[in-house]
């Protein structure tokens, strides 16, 4: 079985491990790039997996839909001259557009999507922040080369971006235990007569 946790984390630590301790920045300019980097690429993760997401969930969901519209419709269908009543397709169609709804609710794509964009839009929002707090840094210390107080205001802002990505993995974690859990508990069940 595939470990999802442990591969988010192998990647979380490939990522981070790339950089020796000889090329650590030792400007506040280098400081500030380091950090923008960081931010970079993790909204672009939480972007390209958003993106995947959402045909899924796009997809998904709108198939469902019109094979809901579909079932609605197979009843007032004539019935052909083979003598099919299309009533009983109307429920057909019903029943794999309620199982693919289900499907998507416990899997979780309409949900990862929209967990994926509000964790890329906080970064990108603490981006602008850092931005912001960057060019105020610059402009009270005279552009002067304050490595002390540039390290100080990246440390800040890495901790604050580590707060948003650990937020977004713990919900990850939690919908996914909860639909394993429903998965386990729905094979567990038998039906009693």
């Amino acid at each position: 079985m595939w470990d999802f946790k442990a591969n988010r984390t192998r990647e979380k630590n490939r990522r981070t491990s790339l950089m020796k301790w000889d090329d650590l920045p030792r400007t506040p300019a280098g400081i500030f790039d380091l950090i923008e980097a960081n931010i970079n690429a993790h909204i672009s993760w939480y972007r390209r997996k958003k993106r995947r997401v959402q045909i899924y969930a796009l997809g998904i969901r709108t198939l469902s839909i019109a094979l809901f519209f579909a079932g609605t419709l197979a009843p007032f269908l004539p019935a052909t001259t083979l003598g099919y009543d299309f009533k009983t397709l109307g429920y057909f169609l019903f029943g794999i557009s309620g199982a693919l709804m289900l499907f998507d609710r416990t899997f979780g794509f309409t949900s990862s999507w929209s967990r994926l964009l509000k964790a890329a839009l906080l970064l990108e929002a603490k981006q602008l922040e850092y931005r912001l707090q960057w060019s105020a840094h610059r402009a009270t210390s005279g552009n002067a080369t304050n490595v002390e107080s540039a390290v100080s205001l990246a440390t800040a802002q890495s901790r604050e971006i580590q707060q948003i990505i650990d937020v977004e993995t713990a919900s990850w974690s939690l919908t996914t235990d909860k639909a394993l859990a429903g998965i386990s508990e729905a094979s567990r069940s038998r039906p009693t007569n």
